[in-house]
């Protein structure tokens, strides 16, 4: 699999974590909201290094 792949792959895994963050904020669930807060913030670290080397 190729650099840009991967990173294709980890912005739409992002997109899905922001949708379910907002639909954990609406639902007024502070768990799952720090929960996804982890792995958007995970998920966009990695993004990052998966752009710094594409």
């Amino acid at each position: 699999m190729k650099i840009a792949d991967l990173i294709k792959l980890t912005e739409n895994r992002l997109a899905l974590l922001n949708t379910a963050r907002a639909d954990a904020d609406r639902a007024g669930d502070v768990i799952r909201i720090a929960a996804l807060d982890v792995e958007i913030a995970d998920t966009t670290a990695t993004l990052s290094a998966l752009r710094a080397l594409g």
